[in-house]
């Protein structure tokens, strides 16, 4: 079950030619193998399985409030006492996504350099000037960092509420800045 869909990857976001089934399927794929990845770095482990297991109820019962917050948003006061709105993990009605982001730069990334048999190559074409994606990256990835670190702060103040959270099992690493210089 995936919290987003081809429906997140509007504005900044788009994906050329997102009405072909192979550019879907390309991007289904991607979403599968980066989504739980992106999640348990920034939430741990522990909150992310609880996190899917409370989203995961029959069609009897309803989804605690508090996973929805988490996934939907919310308005939260910072332990500094500032209200802050917490966007969401997977907002469907805004369609606002810490995941996006990181799917949408892994494709560019993996676009922007064609694999051939002898190794690895940029394509030229006639008509048209190739251009490095560096700046469509950095600009996707430092909005990503803007709303992770809200995440964090919105766990943070919700300790109580979020008792699978865990400080130590956060990968801050993964989330590292990055610039169009590479580096």
């Amino acid at each position: 079950m995936s919290l987003i869909n081809k429906s997140y990857f509007i504005g900044p976001l788009t994906i050329a030619q997102l009405g072909h089934n192979n550019v879907v399927n390309n991007l289904t794929t991607f979403i599968e193998r980066f989504e739980a990845e992106v999640l348990q770095a920034a939430m741990g482990y522990d909150l992310y399985k609880a996190f899917i297991d409370g989203l995961d109820v029959g069609s009897d019962e309803e989804i605690a409030q508090k996973w929805l917050d988490l996934r939907d948003g919310k308005v939260f006061t910072t332990q500094s006492s500032i209200k802050k709105q917490w966007n969401g993990i997977a907002n469907a009605s805004t369609k606002r996504s810490i995941i996006a982001p990181v799917i949408y730069t892994e494709i560019l990334r993996d676009e922007a350099i064609t694999k051939t048999g002898i190794g690895t190559a940029v394509a030229e074409s006639e008509n048209t000037v190739s251009i490095s994606p560096d700046l469509k990256i950095t600009t996707a990835w430092f909005k990503m960092r803007q709303d992770i670190f809200v995440l964090w702060e919105f766990l943070m103040a919700n300790q109580t509420v979020y008792t699978e959270y865990k400080y130590s099992q956060i990968n801050f690493g993964y989330f590292g800045s990055q610039n169009q210089f590479g580096i």
